[in-house]
């Protein structure tokens, strides 16, 4: 009898001290007979198993999947803000450019202005001192003139 459960022992039979259990007698034939009935079963686990492990490495996969196109988002987010941040230094390096051109070509035309200014007033400068001398010699004139009238009223009286 192959499914035939193992015999007990009376508990006279057991020694004292040594508390054995009753453990039923599972032999070979007994094993090879029930594999049909347990080898579905499991199979079963062993799919389960699989699955879950297979679900784990898939959702595992894809967490690293996502964080990779996270972190790729990222670094394009930076690349497009250091991109945008160096067209608004170039703008500006330009706006500033045209500025400084814009007051260099006013401060050459001030200079440009103020000397041809300085030239001028040294001309009025030496215009006033040739009508200086002039005048000099025109009052020298009238005061002779005026001498010789005076020297004329005093030799006609």
């Amino acid at each position: 009898m192959p499914n035939a459960p193992a015999p007990r022992r009376s508990t006279s039979e057991i020694k004292a001290g040594t508390e054995q259990r009753l453990m039923p007698y599972v032999s070979f034939d007994d094993l090879v007979t029930a594999l049909p009935a347990i080898l579905p079963t499991v199979i079963a686990v062993g799919a389960a198993a699989k699955w879950l492990l297979m679900r784990r490495d898939a959702k595992h996969q894809a967490e690293l999947l996502a964080a990779r196109k996270s972190r790729i988002a990222e670094r394009e987010e930076m690349v497009r803000q250091r991109e945008a941040f160096y067209l608004d230094i170039k703008s500006e390096v330009v706006r500033m450019r045209q500025l400084y051109e814009s007051e260099l070509d006013r401060g050459i035309s001030l200079r440009t202005a103020l000397a041809e200014a300085a030239n001028r007033e040294v001309h009025l400068q030496e215009t006033i001192l040739d009508l200086t001398r002039k005048v000099d010699c025109l009052q020298e004139e009238v005061a002779e003139l005026r001498k010789e009238l005076a020297a004329r009223d005093s030799w006609a009286t």
